[in-house]
């Protein structure tokens, strides 16, 4: 999951197997990529963003590990 624009490079670069992009700012295209991510149960999520935006994101993911950034108000977010 990537903002819009940085899809294409990512996997020109074959960094990743699918690309998944959002519109920074935009609600409704977070909400459409989160929705079709939970049709997959991932082994890992990692999430190298802050945010508290990307915190819920993530939530909303099925995954049996989620890892992200160590802090305690983020620590209901992650395993």
């Amino acid at each position: 999951v990537t903002r819009s624009g940085v899809g294409n490079l990512l996997k020109q670069l074959g960094i990743v197997d699918a690309v998944y992009e959002v519109k920074k700012g935009q609600g409704q295209s977070y909400k459409t990529v989160q929705q079709e991510l939970r049709k997959y149960n991932f082994r890992n999520i990692f999430s190298p963003h802050e945010s508290l935006r990307t915190c819920f994101f993530i939530k909303g993911i099925k995954a049996q590990n989620k890892v992200g950034f160590k802090k305690f108000a983020r620590s209901i977010f992650f395993n």
